[in-house]
C-alpha cells in the first residue's frame, strides 16, 4: 500500500519571512513543513513528532554570527534523533562553520540567500537517504532474524522468532520465513 502522508521537514529560524518562503517554497513542492523560530522550540518539535529532514539556521540572537547556537541545535537534534537528517543553512557562511557542522553531523550546507533548485534538491535528497536507511533497517531486522533462525534450527526445540514471530523447529527447515532465510544463507561450495 502506497503512503499518501507527504513529508514533513522541520525549519527552524529566527527569521519570521524565511520560515513563510521555505514553507511556500516547500509547500509548492508536495512537502509539508513546520516551522520554529528557537532552538528550545525545535527540540521541542522533533520530540513530539517524527520529521523527514530538518533545516536549520545557525544564528539565532540579533547580532550573532559564529553560528554556534546551530551548531549546539545540530548537537543536540543528533543526539535526540540520530537518524534525522539534518541540514544547516546561514547567511554568515564560511568555511570553518560548514567543516564544523559537517564534523557534528549535518548532512549539508545551504548558504542563504539559497538557490530554490539546489534547497530542493538537498532536502529531497536527505529524505530519499533516510528513507533508504529506514528500509535497510528492516531488511537487517529481517536478515538477522534469519540469520538467527539459522543457527538455531538444528536445535530439536521449536523456538518463536523475537523479528517476525514465526515458528521454527528442526523437523520444519521451509518454514514462512525461509523467503528471507534463503536470500541470506551463504552459497554452498
Amino acid at each position: 500500500m502506497i503512503s499518501d502522508v507527504k513529508p514533513t521537514v522541520l525549519i527552524a529560524d529566527d527569521q519570521a519571512d524565511v520560515r513563510e518562503a521555505l514553507r511556500l517554497l516547500l509547500k509548492s513542492e508536495g512537502l509539508a513543513s513546520v516551522g520554529v523560530a528557537d532552538p528550545a522550540a525545535a527540540l521541542e518539535a522533533v520530540r513530539r513528532r517524527e520529521f523527514a529532514c530538518a533545516l536549520i539556521d545557525c544564528n539565532y540572537s540579533r547580532d550573532t554570527t559564529s553560528g554556534e547556537e546551530g551548531l549546539e541545535l545540530l548537537e543536540r537534534l543528533r543526539q535526540l534523533s540520530p537518524e534525522l537528517p539534518v541540514v544547516a543553512m546561514t547567511a554568515w557562511g564560511n568555511v570553518p562553520l560548514t567543516v564544523s557542522a559537517m564534523r557534528r553531523g549535518a548532512a549539508d550546507f545551504i548558504e542563504k540567500p539559497w538557490d530554490n533548485a539546489r534547497l530542493l534538491s538537498v532536502l529531497r535528497a536527505q529524505i530519499a537517504l533516510a528513507e533508504g536507511a529506514a528500509s535497510s533497517a528492516g531488511w537487517r531486522r529481517r536478515t538477522r532474524c534469519c540469520a538467527a533462525r539459522r543457527a538455531r534450527i538444528a536445535s530439536p526445540n521449536r523456538r518463536r522468532c523475537a523479528a517476525c514471530w514465526r515458528w521454527s523447529s528442526a523437523s520444519r527447515p521451509a518454514t514462512p520465513t525461509y523467503w528471507c532465510w534463503a536470500r541470506t544463507a551463504p552459497a554452498r561450495a
